[in-house]
Protein backbone atom coordinates (compact mmCIF):
# COMPACT_ATOMS: atom_id res chain seq x y z
CA UNK A 1 0.00 0.00 0.00
CA UNK A 2 1.39 3.57 -0.45
CA UNK A 3 3.12 5.61 2.21
CA UNK A 4 0.25 7.78 3.41
CA UNK A 5 2.48 9.26 6.17
CA UNK A 6 2.27 13.39 5.85
CA UNK A 7 5.75 15.19 5.49
CA UNK A 8 7.29 16.46 8.64
CA UNK A 9 8.78 19.80 9.02
CA UNK A 10 10.99 19.86 12.53
CA UNK A 11 11.13 23.02 14.22
CA UNK A 12 13.95 23.90 16.16
CA UNK A 13 13.89 26.87 18.61
CA UNK A 14 17.19 28.14 19.89
CA UNK A 15 16.61 31.70 21.07
CA UNK A 16 17.85 35.31 19.75
CA UNK A 17 15.61 38.13 19.22
CA UNK A 18 13.04 36.12 17.23
CA UNK A 19 12.77 34.23 20.32
CA UNK A 20 13.11 37.22 23.12
CA UNK A 21 10.49 39.17 25.03
CA UNK A 22 11.12 42.85 25.94
CA UNK A 23 11.72 43.99 29.91
CA UNK A 24 12.01 47.04 31.52
CA UNK A 25 15.53 47.99 30.71
CA UNK A 26 16.42 44.77 27.96
CA UNK A 27 15.63 42.45 25.21
CA UNK A 28 15.78 39.14 26.89
CA UNK A 29 16.39 35.64 25.32
CA UNK A 30 14.31 33.28 27.04
CA UNK A 31 12.17 29.94 27.41
CA UNK A 32 8.95 32.23 27.55
CA UNK A 33 10.05 33.78 24.71
CA UNK A 34 10.40 30.46 22.94
CA UNK A 35 7.15 29.38 23.78
CA UNK A 36 5.34 32.96 22.28
CA UNK A 37 6.82 32.25 19.44
CA UNK A 38 5.42 28.91 19.46
CA UNK A 39 2.08 29.65 19.79
CA UNK A 40 2.50 32.07 17.08
CA UNK A 41 3.76 29.79 14.52
CA UNK A 42 1.23 27.11 15.51
CA UNK A 43 -1.05 29.89 14.38
CA UNK A 44 0.43 30.00 11.05
CA UNK A 45 0.82 26.23 10.62
CA UNK A 46 -3.19 25.42 11.03
CA UNK A 47 -4.68 23.11 8.37
CA UNK A 48 -1.10 22.45 6.19
CA UNK A 49 -0.82 19.24 5.04
CA UNK A 50 2.31 19.07 7.33
CA UNK A 51 3.52 17.81 10.66
CA UNK A 52 4.67 20.37 12.47
CA UNK A 53 7.20 19.12 15.49
CA UNK A 54 8.26 21.74 17.99
CA UNK A 55 12.11 21.28 19.76
CA UNK A 56 12.92 23.43 22.29
CA UNK A 57 16.64 23.64 21.88
CA UNK A 58 18.38 26.55 23.49
CA UNK A 59 16.92 30.04 24.61
CA UNK A 60 19.80 31.87 24.05
CA UNK A 61 21.10 34.95 22.50
CA UNK A 62 22.83 34.40 19.28
CA UNK A 63 26.10 36.27 20.48
CA UNK A 64 26.33 33.50 23.66
CA UNK A 65 26.66 30.88 20.89
CA UNK A 66 30.00 28.87 21.16
CA UNK A 67 31.25 25.60 20.31
CA UNK A 68 28.58 23.59 22.40
CA UNK A 69 25.81 25.48 21.31
CA UNK A 70 26.76 24.86 17.47
CA UNK A 71 27.47 21.24 18.45
CA UNK A 72 23.56 20.96 19.96
CA UNK A 73 22.20 22.74 16.76
CA UNK A 74 24.34 20.88 14.45
CA UNK A 75 23.55 17.09 16.84
CA UNK A 76 19.55 17.58 16.56
CA UNK A 77 19.51 18.09 12.79
CA UNK A 78 21.30 14.92 12.44
CA UNK A 79 19.43 12.65 14.40
CA UNK A 80 15.96 14.41 12.93
CA UNK A 81 17.49 13.39 9.53
CA UNK A 82 18.28 9.97 10.18
CA UNK A 83 14.55 9.77 11.47
CA UNK A 84 13.71 10.75 8.70
CA UNK A 85 12.68 14.19 8.16
CA UNK A 86 13.80 16.49 5.73
CA UNK A 87 11.99 19.52 6.62
CA UNK A 88 13.81 22.13 9.23
CA UNK A 89 13.20 25.38 10.24
CA UNK A 90 15.14 26.65 12.91
CA UNK A 91 14.88 30.12 14.81
CA UNK A 92 18.28 32.06 15.31
CA UNK A 93 19.84 35.39 16.44
CA UNK A 94 21.21 37.56 13.86
CA UNK A 95 24.83 38.18 15.63
CA UNK A 96 26.39 35.14 15.00
CA UNK A 97 23.32 33.75 12.07
CA UNK A 98 26.05 33.75 9.52
CA UNK A 99 28.42 31.26 11.66
CA UNK A 100 25.62 28.89 12.10
CA UNK A 101 24.55 29.03 8.48
CA UNK A 102 27.61 27.67 7.19
CA UNK A 103 27.92 25.31 9.84
CA UNK A 104 24.56 23.71 8.85
CA UNK A 105 25.77 24.19 5.00
CA UNK A 106 28.98 22.52 5.24
CA UNK A 107 27.40 19.17 7.22
CA UNK A 108 24.23 19.33 5.32
CA UNK A 109 24.47 21.26 1.99
CA UNK A 110 25.24 17.92 -0.15
CA UNK A 111 21.67 16.23 1.73
CA UNK A 112 18.64 15.74 0.42
CA UNK A 113 17.29 18.26 2.92
CA UNK A 114 15.83 22.24 3.08
CA UNK A 115 16.71 24.20 6.22
CA UNK A 116 16.00 27.84 6.90
CA UNK A 117 17.05 29.91 9.20
CA UNK A 118 14.41 32.35 10.88
CA UNK A 119 15.43 35.29 12.78
CA UNK A 120 13.94 39.17 13.00
CA UNK A 121 15.58 42.47 13.81
CA UNK A 122 12.38 42.99 16.30
CA UNK A 123 10.96 40.37 19.30
CA UNK A 124 7.81 39.44 18.80
CA UNK A 125 6.27 41.80 20.95
CA UNK A 126 7.68 45.10 19.53
CA UNK A 127 5.48 46.75 16.51
CA UNK A 128 8.29 46.80 14.68
CA UNK A 129 8.21 43.18 14.54
CA UNK A 130 9.67 41.50 11.24
CA UNK A 131 9.67 37.77 12.95
CA UNK A 132 5.97 36.76 11.46
CA UNK A 133 6.81 37.99 8.06
CA UNK A 134 10.47 35.94 7.96
CA UNK A 135 8.23 33.11 9.33
CA UNK A 136 5.78 32.73 6.75
CA UNK A 137 8.63 32.98 3.74
CA UNK A 138 10.61 30.36 5.71
CA UNK A 139 7.54 28.06 5.85
CA UNK A 140 6.91 28.86 2.08
CA UNK A 141 9.95 27.62 1.24
CA UNK A 142 9.58 24.38 3.64
CA UNK A 143 5.99 23.55 2.54
CA UNK A 144 6.99 23.32 -0.89
CA UNK A 145 5.89 19.76 -2.75
CA UNK A 146 9.85 18.68 -3.23
CA UNK A 147 12.44 19.98 -0.77
CA UNK A 148 14.86 22.81 -2.12
CA UNK A 149 17.98 21.73 -1.27
CA UNK A 150 20.29 23.81 1.20
CA UNK A 151 20.15 26.22 3.76
CA UNK A 152 18.67 29.69 3.28
CA UNK A 153 17.56 32.76 5.05
CA UNK A 154 14.50 34.52 4.76
CA UNK A 155 14.98 37.90 5.77
CA UNK A 156 12.70 41.04 4.92
CA UNK A 157 14.87 43.94 4.97
CA UNK A 158 13.36 47.37 4.23
CA UNK A 159 11.08 46.35 1.72
CA UNK A 160 7.72 44.28 1.72
CA UNK A 161 8.93 41.65 0.07
CA UNK A 162 10.96 38.68 1.78
CA UNK A 163 13.90 38.12 0.28
CA UNK A 164 15.90 34.38 0.48
CA UNK A 165 19.21 34.27 0.82
CA UNK A 166 21.76 31.60 0.93
CA UNK A 167 23.45 30.19 3.61
CA UNK A 168 26.72 30.71 1.10
CA UNK A 169 25.80 34.70 0.53
CA UNK A 170 25.15 35.74 4.62
CA UNK A 171 27.64 37.84 5.67
CA UNK A 172 28.23 38.69 9.14
CA UNK A 173 26.59 42.57 10.39
CA UNK A 174 28.49 45.36 11.45
CA UNK A 175 27.69 47.57 14.18
CA UNK A 176 27.48 50.90 12.22
CA UNK A 177 23.28 51.88 11.18
CA UNK A 178 24.57 51.11 6.72
CA UNK A 179 25.55 47.00 7.91
CA UNK A 180 23.08 47.06 10.27
CA UNK A 181 20.27 46.80 6.72
CA UNK A 182 23.09 45.41 4.47
CA UNK A 183 23.12 42.00 6.51
CA UNK A 184 22.83 40.14 3.51
CA UNK A 185 24.45 39.46 -0.09
CA UNK A 186 22.59 38.44 -3.24
CA UNK A 187 19.15 37.51 -2.81
CA UNK A 188 18.66 33.79 -4.55
CA UNK A 189 14.85 34.01 -4.13
CA UNK A 190 12.44 36.45 -3.24
CA UNK A 191 8.89 35.52 -1.51
CA UNK A 192 6.13 37.25 -2.23
CA UNK A 193 2.36 36.91 -0.61
CA UNK A 194 -0.09 35.54 -2.11
CA UNK A 195 2.61 34.55 -5.30
CA UNK A 196 4.90 32.30 -3.49
CA UNK A 197 8.51 32.25 -3.85
CA UNK A 198 10.39 33.07 -7.14
CA UNK A 199 13.86 31.84 -7.47
CA UNK A 200 16.99 34.04 -9.17
CA UNK A 201 17.97 31.94 -12.37
CA UNK A 202 21.29 31.52 -11.15
CA UNK A 203 22.49 29.71 -7.52
CA UNK A 204 25.69 30.46 -5.82
CA UNK A 205 28.79 28.40 -5.67
CA UNK A 206 29.22 26.37 -2.28
CA UNK A 207 31.75 25.21 -0.75
CA UNK A 208 31.29 20.78 -0.98
CA UNK A 209 32.53 19.02 2.32
CA UNK A 210 31.72 15.45 3.56
CA UNK A 211 32.78 16.52 6.79
CA UNK A 212 30.06 14.46 9.56
CA UNK A 213 29.24 16.43 13.05
CA UNK A 214 32.11 16.28 15.35
CA UNK A 215 32.26 15.37 18.80
CA UNK A 216 31.64 18.55 21.03
CA UNK A 217 34.91 18.43 22.55
CA UNK A 218 36.63 17.85 19.25
CA UNK A 219 35.09 21.10 18.43
CA UNK A 220 36.34 22.80 21.90
CA UNK A 221 39.88 21.76 20.93
CA UNK A 222 39.73 22.92 17.33
CA UNK A 223 38.43 25.95 18.21
CA UNK A 224 41.53 26.19 20.35
CA UNK A 225 43.74 25.97 17.40
CA UNK A 226 41.51 28.30 15.24
CA UNK A 227 41.68 31.87 15.23
CA UNK A 228 39.84 34.87 13.32
CA UNK A 229 41.81 38.13 13.04
CA UNK A 230 41.91 41.59 11.43
CA UNK A 231 45.18 43.48 10.35
CA UNK A 232 45.62 46.41 11.88
CA UNK A 233 49.37 48.65 12.37
CA UNK A 234 51.48 47.38 14.25
CA UNK A 235 49.69 43.66 14.47
CA UNK A 236 51.63 41.73 16.34
CA UNK A 237 51.53 37.75 16.12
CA UNK A 238 53.62 37.26 19.28
CA UNK A 239 51.23 35.90 21.28
CA UNK A 240 50.26 33.22 19.12
CA UNK A 241 54.11 31.79 19.04
CA UNK A 242 53.70 29.95 22.15
CA UNK A 243 50.80 27.96 20.87
CA UNK A 244 52.37 27.48 17.81
CA UNK A 245 54.81 25.78 19.46
CA UNK A 246 52.49 23.50 21.07
CA UNK A 247 50.12 22.78 18.07
CA UNK A 248 50.01 23.82 14.51
CA UNK A 249 47.57 27.00 14.25
CA UNK A 250 45.31 27.96 11.75
CA UNK A 251 44.97 32.41 11.53
CA UNK A 252 41.90 33.17 9.52
CA UNK A 253 42.70 37.05 8.96
CA UNK A 254 40.74 39.44 7.46
CA UNK A 255 42.70 41.69 5.30
CA UNK A 256 42.57 45.23 4.75
CA UNK A 257 39.74 45.91 1.89
CA UNK A 258 42.31 45.94 -1.18
CA UNK A 259 43.59 42.64 -0.30
CA UNK A 260 46.59 43.49 1.61
CA UNK A 261 48.31 43.00 4.82
CA UNK A 262 51.66 44.26 6.27
CA UNK A 263 54.41 41.73 4.66
CA UNK A 264 57.60 43.08 6.19
CA UNK A 265 60.00 41.52 8.01
CA UNK A 266 59.41 43.06 11.58
CA UNK A 267 59.60 41.00 14.44
CA UNK A 268 56.07 39.34 15.43
CA UNK A 269 54.51 39.88 12.02
CA UNK A 270 53.47 37.99 9.65
CA UNK A 271 56.60 37.28 8.33
CA UNK A 272 58.66 35.87 10.78
CA UNK A 273 55.63 33.59 11.85
CA UNK A 274 55.61 31.41 8.77
CA UNK A 275 59.13 31.00 8.92
CA UNK A 276 58.72 29.88 12.75
CA UNK A 277 55.85 27.61 11.94
CA UNK A 278 56.09 26.14 8.90
CA UNK A 279 53.43 23.43 9.50
CA UNK A 280 51.07 26.27 10.54
CA UNK A 281 48.59 28.39 8.15
CA UNK A 282 47.88 32.00 7.83
CA UNK A 283 44.65 32.43 5.03
CA UNK A 284 43.60 35.82 4.37
CA UNK A 285 40.44 36.87 2.83
CA UNK A 286 38.47 38.12 1.18
CA UNK A 287 40.07 39.97 -1.59
CA UNK A 288 37.08 41.65 -3.41
CA UNK A 289 38.06 40.11 -7.45
CA UNK A 290 35.51 42.81 -8.78
CA UNK A 291 37.34 45.78 -7.04
CA UNK A 292 40.89 44.87 -7.54
CA UNK A 293 41.60 43.72 -10.72
CA UNK A 294 45.69 43.22 -10.09
CA UNK A 295 46.72 42.14 -6.68
CA UNK A 296 49.13 44.67 -5.17
CA UNK A 297 52.59 43.50 -4.86
CA UNK A 298 52.05 42.91 -0.84
CA UNK A 299 49.04 40.72 -1.50
CA UNK A 300 51.79 38.32 -3.74
CA UNK A 301 54.27 39.04 -1.61
CA UNK A 302 52.27 37.60 1.22
CA UNK A 303 51.24 34.59 -1.03
CA UNK A 304 55.42 34.05 -1.49
CA UNK A 305 55.70 33.93 1.56
CA UNK A 306 53.63 30.67 2.19
CA UNK A 307 50.36 32.52 3.54
CA UNK A 308 46.65 31.83 1.04
CA UNK A 309 44.84 34.47 -0.13
CA UNK A 310 41.13 34.26 -0.93
CA UNK A 311 39.54 35.91 -3.27
CA UNK A 312 35.58 36.52 -2.37
CA UNK A 313 35.24 34.26 0.32
CA UNK A 314 33.99 35.78 3.50
CA UNK A 315 36.54 34.99 6.29
CA UNK A 316 34.14 33.48 8.55
CA UNK A 317 33.29 30.75 6.35
CA UNK A 318 37.12 30.09 6.29
CA UNK A 319 36.98 30.07 10.43
CA UNK A 320 33.82 27.97 10.25
CA UNK A 321 35.48 25.12 7.90
CA UNK A 322 38.34 25.17 9.77
CA UNK A 323 36.55 24.56 12.86
CA UNK A 324 35.09 21.27 11.28
CA UNK A 325 38.18 20.43 9.77
CA UNK A 326 40.55 20.05 12.56
CA UNK A 327 38.13 18.78 14.73
CA UNK A 328 37.95 15.64 12.19
CA UNK A 329 41.15 15.51 12.78
CA UNK A 330 42.98 17.41 9.91
CA UNK A 331 45.87 19.24 9.53
CA UNK A 332 45.32 23.60 9.02
CA UNK A 333 45.66 23.32 5.52
CA UNK A 334 43.90 20.09 4.48
CA UNK A 335 40.91 21.72 6.85
CA UNK A 336 40.33 24.73 4.33
CA UNK A 337 40.92 22.68 1.25
CA UNK A 338 37.35 22.83 0.27
CA UNK A 339 37.40 26.35 -0.20
CA UNK A 340 40.03 26.02 -3.00
CA UNK A 341 37.96 27.71 -5.65
CA UNK A 342 38.32 30.79 -4.14
CA UNK A 343 42.45 30.30 -3.29
CA UNK A 344 44.25 32.58 -5.21
CA UNK A 345 47.14 29.87 -5.94
CA UNK A 346 49.06 31.29 -8.63
CA UNK A 347 52.64 32.68 -7.75
CA UNK A 348 53.93 36.37 -9.77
Amino acid sequence: MPNTARPSIAIILTGGTIGSVLTDNATRADMAGNQLLQSRMESLTKNRIFDFHFHQLLAKDSGDFDMPEWHAVASEVDAQIKKGCKRFLITHGTDTLPFTATLLQLLFGKRDVSIALAAAFYPLEDARTDATANITAAMALLTQPEPHRGVYIPFRGTGRDVTLHHATNVQQMSADAGSFHSFYDAAVGVYKEGIGIEWAPEQPKQIETDYTVPSESSMVDAAKRVFFLSVYPGMSLLPFHALAKQNDLLLIIRNYHSGTANASDAHGGIAEFIRLFPNSLIAFSPLPAALVKKPYESTWNLMRLGAQVYRDLPPHKLYVLGVLGMASGKSPRDAIAPAKYWLMNQTA
